[in-house]
């Protein structure tokens, strides 16, 4: 594999890893009283305005393609932690993960269908495998339910899959910089106008003024802005179904969390959940060398 492709893999996991502190950060966040569009505004603004300096310069460079993938990828992206948010009012946050996670089903088959990619088999044995995986781990005594919070939740990672796809289809050769401001701005407008229009007159000014704040500005640094930047640099080297995969580590990730925060106990399910998961996504690197991999004939 070529150090162009590792550093990309890379960025995605790392992505994956803050990702999954996400979930806990969201949920602080709401049960300090902030409304899901509210959290979202405030997060995605921040992070646009701590990503200003380092992008302001280049915006005379700014195409029409990159404003146009931009947009349309923030609008998804938009969506997605929108109605993650919602569900995550009503069901539990290993519930709200592993619902997530069905994106990474999704994408291959909206690469297909929307930008007629081709995918191998493996690719679906490995994605299959993954998800089984994120099924173990977040699986309960009480298995699933399905409540209006799952469907929002599912809802949510059909965003999440149009993003990735759409993002590895169309990011291309253009700057992975901007393209991340675009996006961190699109969804904080999206999300102020969804505040303004639905929320506004529920929130007080207690609310904006507890510890919550400051999980919120944790998310808009590191889950949103850095997070941004390091997914759309990395897809740009990876192909679209393995980005599915090592971005859904953010369900292990945030697992991993919990435990160690002593959110929650370390399990059986976390355990060989976790595993299955990881040996899915080694299996595809392995299978991927072989396949690149100089055929040896041996000449007697």
């Amino acid at each position: 594999m070529s150090q162009h492709a590792r550093s990309g893999e890379a960025a995605l996991l790392i992505t994956a890893l803050i990702w999954g502190s996400g979930f806990i950060a969201v949920d602080y966040s709401l049960e300090s009283g902030f409304p899901p569009g509210l959290i979202n505004a405030l997060r995605f603004l921040i992070g646009a305005a701590a990503l200003l300096p380092f992008v302001g310069g280049s915006f005379r460079a700014l195409t029409k393609a990159e404003l146009r993938t931009g947009v349309i990828a923030g609008c998804f992206f938009f969506l997605g932690f929108l109605f993650q948010s919602i569900g995550l009012q009503t069901i539990e946050v290993s519930s709200n993960a592993l619902l997530t996670a069905t994106n990474l089903l999704m994408v291959p088959f909206i690469a297909r269908l929307c930008f007629k990619e081709r995918i191998a088999l493996r690719v679906y044995i490995a994605v299959f495998a993954c998800f089984v995986g994120i099924a173990i781990l977040n699986w309960s005594d009480g298995g699933l339910r399905f409540r209006v919070g799952d469907i929002l939740t599912l809802i949510c990672a059909l965003a999440f899959a149009c993003h990735i796809a759409y993002l590895g289809h169309a990011a291309g050769d253009k700057d992975p910089l901007r393209l991340t401001f675009l996006q961190l701005l699109t969804v904080g407008v999206c999300a102020s106008l969804y505040f303004l229009i639905f929320e506004a007159k529920e929130v007080s000014a207690a609310a904006l003024s507890g510890s919550g704040m400051i999980a919120i500005v944790y998310l808009a640094l590191f889950p949103s802005a850095l997070c941004l930047f390091l997914q759309t640099f990395g897809q740009k080297r990876t192909e679209t179904s393995k980005s599915a995969i090592l971005l859904s580590f953010e369900s292990l990730f945030g697992a991993a969390f919990s435990v160690l925060l002593g959110l929650e106990p370390l399990t059986v399910h976390l355990l060989i959940g976790g595993s299955v998961v990881f040996l899915s996504v080694l299996w595809l690197e392995w299978s991927n060398s072989r396949e690149h991999a100089p055929i040896k004939t041996d000449r007697t």
